[in-house]
């Protein structure tokens, strides 16, 4: 594991402690979702699903639908990794729907880029073409240079 991923992990698990013994449960669910994405980024993507999982748990009792969004963004892209495609599809529209609920465009359109990347894999290229269209379609109007990477996938992706 690269050493800054192992540092962050640390920090992480020190804030998730003093989240707990201070009882501040949306700290320790925003925590568990980082942790998660942090041993997704370091390739454990089991350890990641088992945090974001119960940082899910506490973001739906609590009705914190932004909180719940980037987790199931981060559970999207640990399943897609496991090849479990259906289960990072379902993650993954579920995060669409309530970024776009919250107004956070720019996250909408980056969840919309890795859903396409699963339909891709499953071979489904006419819906990930669509996402991919709809996440660039977002980056125009943010302005956001990601929609000319978006547009080359699409590209890519109609090429015989």
């Amino acid at each position: 594991m690269d050493g800054r991923l192992a540092e962050a992990l640390r920090h992480g698990d020190d804030a998730l402690r003093l989240y707990r013994l201070s009882g501040n449960r949306d700290g320790e669910a925003r925590t568990l979702n980082a942790i998660g994405w942090l041993h997704a980024a370091e390739g454990d993507y089991e350890r990641a699903i088992e945090s974001c999982s119960q940082a899910l748990e506490r973001q739906r009792h609590a009705g914190d639908r932004n909180g719940q969004a980037a987790t199931l963004d981060s559970l999207g892209f640990a399943y897609h990794h496991l090849a479990r495609h259906d289960r990072a599809v379902t993650s993954y529209e579920e995060a669409v729907v309530l970024f776009r609920a919250s107004a956070d465009r720019y996250h909408e359109a980056e969840t919309l880029v890795r859903l396409g990347e699963t339909l891709l894999a499953t071979g489904d290229t006419r819906r990930a073409e669509d996402v991919w269209r709809r996440a660039a379609v977002i980056f125009d109007a943010l302005g956001d240079p990601e929609a000319d990477s978006v547009r080359e996938r699409l590209a890519l992706v109609r090429e015989p």
